[in-house]
């Protein structure tokens, strides 16, 4: 049988290299500053927690997030005919996977024969759980102008001229997993210029999260208390978590979960807060959930009697309470949301229903502009939807229909195939109409909104040989409405081609080209109605290579070049040099990344994923010139106590000052220092 060669191991963190792109694809589309812990949670957890391929049900497959249907499927049916594997080689001899699969789950899986179930009892919960706790430091240590010194008597004219608080950003977690099958964590944190424990934030930390969930006790599939994420179909109903769009990984665009799952993240406005569970009775789960919480709004009228929030302009999502304006929007309203989630599922058929409905405590009256008229106003709205997935040999099809309350629908559908080892293939089509309205939606798509969108997009995934991979997609989009900064109907189109060769176990290179072709209104316009047509345009190369068992080495080269109409054409550059040493004789990993890049202007921006702390991510993007040094330091200080130290420095060339608004630091030089303890206690 074909032998697997090792692979070295340079970190014991998760592999985040594994989501690494597809990370990067979201923070490019947007400008929130994001948790992303979410998306590599369930990975270290079975990194911690490895799963049992011989018994792990399609469900917890999926939950891998590394595996698509038709692998899924053939791996269960192996299995079933042929019994259990002796081995992880084995693996090599089931449709769908290779090399390339294996090395990717080999630290989440196990291969060994079927355990006894694990109990309930309170002696075993005390004496096998695990837990957890962390503690995160990070701060900027030079001066922005929102903690620079003003005079009183300018500040009590223009109070949100400076932040209340210190600079300091400050998070702790804490976690209790007894197997998969009890969880409960706590997680608190504070942005950096809110208060800590005095003025605004007499009770310490600005945001606090807790949940508690239990797993497989009888019918109860799950059950969560405190706050949680739901994510059911294709998310065009519902889903409050974070997503992965359009990625490298082009014919696996199908959303595979149907769940509710503890919340750990600090995004502020995603997450419910009360009770939901999953009841599952042989082929049906169904799912309640009933959320009430205070959310963050900006409020344009009270009640002169109750001073109770009558209307709001806007719900606020970053979660910043650092100023008195941003302190006065928060915890304005209230919303209430309660629904239903039904999953009836055999071999072959998947197929659920959705609706909740969702209310506020005051009506959200937003200035009415030509390109929002038709989102969402009012204090009540209410969504319901059917989602779908039937799978036949090698050929998965999927899709979901959704209505909202003002009768207006969105629709998609797409299958999935994967036609033998060498080639898959996805499509999917989308129909949002402009007048559709969901707030807690999430699926495919080139807006966020869900809404006022048509287009199609074709994936394709190929072996060439068993080295060299092919990927490729292309979007093609319409959108039948006006949109914020467009003001006219518009279209776009965005193609990727990504080449991957791996020569061996110790070598990865991989050339990606990415083109997006969009509309947007032209900075010369003196009229409405006049738009340029812009074009954004990516070459990368990426060579990653391990010298030795201890020592890793990543190369990055990327070239973007922006047009806007007849007048507007430049181009930027991002060199990147990453090398990451792990120490043989004492617990110590240092990574290093040294970086320069050089754009005209913001509009060439080069995100670029960079080594970082367990659970935090950064993701900066490179505009203007200079260089940037950055080097995260772990060390193992015993078997129950990890620690990181990070620090990051970048250097703009020519420029005399830094950042925007109150984050605006006077010079050339921006760092970033970041400290953390991971305690298993």
């Amino acid at each position: 049988m074909a032998q697997i060669p090792k692979v070295p191991i340079i970190n014991n963190d998760v592999d985040i290299n594994i989501n690494e792109e597809k990370i990067e694809t979201i923070a490019e589309s947007t400008d929130a500053d994001l948790d992303y812990s979410e998306l590599i949670e369930s990975l270290q957890h079975f990194k911690e927690n490895p799963i049992n391929i011989n018994t792990a049900s399609s469900d917890e497959l999926h939950k891998l997030t590394l595996l698509n249907n038709n692998q899924i499927e053939n791996l269960i049916n192996y299995i079933a005919n042929f019994g259990q594997l002796k081995t992880v080689y084995e693996l090599m001899t089931i449709d769908g996977f290779n090399y390339d699969i294996i090395f990717k789950i080999l630290p989440f899986i196990v291969v060994e024969d079927i355990k006894t179930k694990t109990s309930y009892k309170v002696t075993d919960i005390l004496k096998y759980g695990r837990q957890k706790l962390l503690l995160r430091y990070e701060d900027v240590p030079e001066m922005q102008l929102g903690y620079s010194p003003i005079a009183d008597s300018v500040l009590a004219k223009s109070p949100n001229q400076r932040y209340l608080g210190s600079s300091p950003k400050l998070l702790m977690k804490y976690s209790f997993a007894y197997s998969d099958k009890i969880k409960l964590g706590v997680t608190a944190s504070k942005d950096a210029g809110e208060e800590f424990f005095k003025g605004s934030q007499k009770n310490g930390f600005d945001f606090y999260s807790a949940y508690f969930e239990i797993k497989n006790f009888g019918i109860i599939k799950s059950l969560i208390i405190g706050d949680y994420k739901l994510q059911f179909g294709q998310g065009l109903t519902l889903n409050t978590g974070i997503s992965f769009g359009k990625t490298p990984d082009a014919a696996n665009i199908r959303r595979n979960t149907n769940s509710i799952s503890p919340n750990s993240s600090t995004n502020a406005g995603s997450f419910m807060r009360g009770v939901a569970t999953t009841l599952s009775i042989q082929h049906i789960d169904v799912s309640l959930f009933f959320s009430t919480k205070k959310i963050d709004a900006n409020i344009t009228a009270t009640d002169t009697l109750t001073q109770e929030a009558l209307y709001v302009s806007s719900l606020q999502q970053t979660g910043y309470h650092r100023t008195p304006g941003e302190i006065a929007d928060k915890n304005a309203i209230n919303e209430l949301m309660y629904g239903y989630h039904i999953n009836y599922k055999n071999k072959n058929l998947r197929i659920g229903t959705t609706a909740y409905s969702i209310q506020y405590s005051a009506d959200i009256n937003r200035t009415i502009l030509p390109y929002n008229q038709f989102e969402f106003m009012g204090k009540a709205n209410a969504n319901m939807g059917i989602d779908y997935t039937y799978h036949l040999t090698g050929i998965t099809f999927f899709g979901e229909a959704a209505i909202s309350t003002n009768g207006h629908y969105a629709y998609l559908s797409g299958l999935q195939a994967n036609l033998d080892n060498l080639l898959s293939f996805s499509c999917i089509y989308r129909d949002y109409q402009k007048d559709y309205q969901n707030l807690k939606s999430n699926a495919f798509g080139e807006s966020s909104l869900n809404a006022n969108e048509k287009g199609i997009y074709l994936g394709v995934n190929t072996n060439i040989t068993s080295k060299i991979t092919i990927s490729a997609y292309c979007d093609y989009y319409k959108f039948p409405w006006l949109k914020y900064r467009v003001d006219q109907p518009s279209n776009g189109t965005e193609y990727l081609v990504k080449a991957t060769y791996i020569p061996s176990s110790k070598t990865n290179i991989y050339f990606l080209y990415k083109v997006k072709n969009a509309t947007i209104n032209s900075s010369e316009a003196t009229i409405s109605n006049y738009t340029d047509n812009t074009s954004h345009n990516t070459y990368k190369l990426n060579i990653t290579y391990i010298v030795h068992s201890n020592i890793s080495l990543k190369n990055q080269v990327e070239i973007v070049n922006y047009k806007a109409g007849e007048l507007y054409n430049h181009n930027g550059f991002l060199l990147c040099e990453d090398i990451s040493y792990h120490f043989i004789k004492i617990p110590l990993v240092i990574s290093v990344r040294y970086a320069i890049f050089d754009t005209y202007s913001y509009y060439e921006r080069i995100y670029s994923y960079e080594s970082d702390v367990l659970y935090g991510f950064s993701i900066p993007s490179y505009y203007y010139k200079g260089n940037r040094f950055c080097m995260l330091i772990k060390y193992k200080i015993n078997k129950n106590i990890d620690s990181w130290i990070k620090y990051a420095v970048t250097f703009y060339s020519g420029q005399t000052s830094i950042g925007t608004a109150l984050d605006m630091i006077q010079g050339d030089t921006k760092s970033n220092i970041k400290i953390q303890f991971i305690i298993k206690l």
